[in-house]
């Protein structure tokens, strides 16, 4: 089994914040900023449907294309499995995102030439296009745990 997954402890915004909170507080703001993040990694890349596949060679075409033979054919539909597929292991400051779809690594970590052509993001565009914004919600989980625990 395979699977790519996010850990945003090496962060370094998130490293200058993390010491100056409870542990337990800390936790919940990571459990926060994963939350947020799960929701950036389910979002799919525009439909590009019709449009030819830039592949990297002729020799992994016909292989894609003998793979998809032996299992019915290509598919015609987005099915959404790489959306679903990202969820999170572990709780409070250990907690990281994960996807264990055997093909997530081909499409986000980072995406094959062809699949970014078609603008599927890797996971580390992501985290530094939303860098800020995972700050803000790993804060607002701290602020929020300590608002409900009376700290």
């Amino acid at each position: 089994m395979s699977f790519i997954g996010i850990d945003i402890s090496g962060d370094e915004a998130l490293k200058d914040k993390m010491g100056k909170f409870a542990a337990e507080l800390e936790g919940d703001g990571v459990e926060s900023a994963n939350d947020y993040i799960l929701n950036v990694e389910r979002q799919y890349a525009p439909s590009h449907k019709g449009e030819p596949f830039a592949w990297q060679s002729d020799a992994q075409r016909r292989a894609a294309f003998a793979k998809m033979r032996e299992q019915g054919g290509p598919p015609y539909s987005r099915t959404q499995t790489l959306a679903r597929g990202w969820h999170t292991l572990g709780s409070g400051k250990s907690q990281i995102v994960v996807n264990e779809v055997p093909y997530a690594k081909f499409v986000k970590d980072p995406p094959i030439p062809g699949h970014a052509q078609r603008e599927w993001k890797s996971i580390a565009q992501d985290m530094k296009e939303k860098a800020g914004r995972i700050l803000d919600k790993f804060l607002e989980g701290v602020r929020k745990a300590r608002n409900s625990s009376g700290l």
